[in-house]
């Protein structure tokens, strides 16, 4: 019965072992003390890349020459002499056909015998080994940026910060771990930036960019920028927050200068808008007395004056009545100028009014208002169709009625009057005749109220008409030029806002 038994036993022993995931390797001592190969499982052979059979018989050094040399085969003969199991969590093994590391349990099984069993962790190493090569790389990378990199709880208290919180606030690492950043601010900023963390912690959301003022240990305030992301456990729970934080006191300084530069220019600007709404309002007072004050003498002047020619010109000889008229036509240049005077004033405080104007169809009108005014004077008007430009009507209507008006005056004496009006690549405007022109030497004095390039008696008018063009212009974000030749004509160019309501930069004189 005990045969039968012991039969039964070790085969289901065989059977064990055969099955076994792990590598197995039968030893026994000989009387020499070498450990011979005995047997071994699949496992073993399919872990080592070889056919046990080749080696069985052969010594623990022999077998494995890649042991040879190492404490291995000491430790095994004590397992197998004296009892005591031994194992080694990673033992590295190479020889000209198997390298590796292995994890290894030796114990004996009976007097002279033992069992090694082992398995392959070659994977968890290189893993393991390449978590290190990462950490090693994070570890350099964090020690050589500028910013300090920090880990917390969700509570707020440090559980990692790298060396740069020296630096920075003056204390080690590990004077910091276990506390929370708030313990370094003054008492109103800990309170706000607490609430705020609270807030973006409960929903779970990033901290980006937010500045916090600092006390280092030394007694100086410090302004940080603190970023970072939320980490959680397997469980989706927040764990605590990781990022960094960069020291930005002197653009925070900086940025404070500006606000409070900002603020005082605003002040000043409000300040300066209040003297020129009062500079208006006594604008608008003198304005009235213009208008009112001004024109009722030079009614009285114009209406004693026809009085005069009416009830005695009969009486009066040939120069007292040329006088009379003289003094009626001074009246009535004074009443226009004064009208110019005040549109020009005007222009400067009128309200603007933006929206798509046809200028293509203005310049048309006017043209036409010129032409039944013009005492007969045919002029050749060129109009470029489909001119649209986002302006004030009535502001940009005052200016092409000054511009056309002008280029009907000084061609007046042509034979064949040319008026032209159209509209560059670049978006400049133009209204270019063949008029009397002018010298470009005196171009600076175009646009000043009362500069005139000819004399009255030569064109009439009041020297207003070209400042009220270009306040018009400017009131737009545009700009106003002329080119010109002494008896070859005049083109005057102007811009106005673009449709984005941006003036158009690429337009040059």
């Amino acid at each position: 019965m005990i045969p039968a038994a012991l039969r039964e036993f070790e085969s289901r022993y065989r059977q064990v072992v055969e099955a076994t995931p792990m590598g197995v390797h039968i030893y026994r001592l000989d009387g020499e003390g070498r450990l011979v190969l005995e047997g071994a499982n699949p496992a073993a052979d399919a872990a080592l890349g070889l056919d046990h059979r080749e080696r069985v018989g052969r010594a623990l050094e022999e077998a494995f020459p890649g042991l040879a040399g190492t404490g291995v085969p000491d430790q095994l003969r004590r397992v197998c002499e004296v009892g005591e199991p031994w194992q080694a969590e990673e033992l590295a093994y190479r020889d000209g056909r198997t390298q590796g590391y292995f994890e290894l349990h030796a114990f004996r099984t009976a007097p002279g015998e033992m069992v090694v069993m082992f398995r392959d962790v070659s994977g968890r190493r290189q893993a393991e080994d390449a978590v290190r090569r990462s950490e090693e790389r994070f570890r350099q990378l964090v020690e050589s940026t500028q910013d300090w990199v920090w880990e917390v709880d969700r509570r707020g208290r440090y559980t990692y910060c790298s060396p740069q919180c020296e630096r920075l606030l003056g204390y080690r690492p590990a004077e910091l771990l276990g506390h929370t950043p708030f313990e370094r601010m003054p008492v109103r900023e800990a309170r706000r930036v607490r609430v705020l963390f609270g807030r973006l912690a409960s929903e779970r959301k990033s901290v980006v960019a937010v500045p916090n003022v600092n006390v280092r240990r030394d007694g100086r305030v410090v302004v940080l920028e603190t970023s970072g992301v939320p980490f959680f456990d397997s469980d989706g729970e927040l764990v605590g927050y990781r990022g960094i934080d960069r020291d930005v006191t002197e653009r925070h300084w900086a940025q404070e200068s500006i606000r409070r530069l900002n603020a005082e220019l605003e002040e000043r600007v409000r300040m300066r808008t209040a003297q020129l709404q009062l500079a208006y309002e006594d604008l608008e007072s003198f304005n009235y007395s213009v208008s009112h004050d001004l024109r009722a003498p030079l009614r009285a002047i114009d209406g004693f004056s026809l009085a005069v020619l009416e009830d005695s010109g009969e009486r009066l000889d040939d120069a007292a009545r040329g006088y009379l008229e003289r003094v009626r036509a001074a009246t009535r240049r004074m009443g226009v100028l004064i009208d110019d005077l005040l549109a020009l004033s005007r222009m400067t405080r009128q309200e603007m009014r933006l929206e798509p104007v046809d200028l293509s169809a203005m310049a048309r009108e006017i043209g036409a208002e010129l032409g039944r005014s013009g005492g007969g004077t045919q002029v050749d008007l060129r109009v470029q169709p489909g001119l649209v430009s986002r302006a004030d009507p009535r502001l940009v209507r005052l200016a092409l009625t000054n511009l056309l008006g002008n280029a009907w005056k000084f061609t007046a004496r042509r034979a064949e009057p040319r008026v032209e009006f159209s509209r560059r690549a670049d978006g400049a405007y133009l209204i270019r005749d063949n008029g009397a022109g002018f010298d470009m030497g005196y171009a600076h004095r175009l646009f000043a109220p009362f500069q005139r390039l000819h004399s009255a008696e030569e064109f009439p008018g009041t020297g207003i008409g070209l400042a009220i063009v270009q306040r018009a212009v400017h009131r737009h974000g545009g700009r106003i030029w002329a080119e010109a030749s002494p008896g070859e004509g005049a083109t005057f160019f102007f811009t106005l806002v673009r449709a984005d309501g941006e003036p158009p930069r690429e337009a040059q004189p």
